[in-house]
């Protein structure tokens, strides 16, 4: 609880293992950012090649749900 809530999006493209990171208190997002060299460290450790590791403010942007798929009809004359 003293950290409040945080979010975190963990990404592989190619081979590289990217992290993006929301604390939702700002002394929380300031612990996150001085400990993202350690991060990288441990995404070593782990045999994962670190990619970007960045750490904002807030709380992650909200993504609009998906369109219903909708029904097709091929008319062919």
């Amino acid at each position: 609880e003293p950290a409040g809530p945080v979010h975190a999006l963990v990404s592989l493209t190619g081979e590289k293992t990217s992290v993006r990171m929301w604390a939702e208190r700002p002394a929380t997002a300031e612990q996150l950012r001085a400990g993202a060299s350690q991060l990288s460290q441990a995404l070593s450790r782990a045999e994962l090649q670190p990619g970007d590791i960045v750490i904002r403010d807030g709380a992650p942007p909200q993504v609009a749900p998906a369109a219903r798929a909708g029904h097709f009809l091929d008319r062919a004359l």
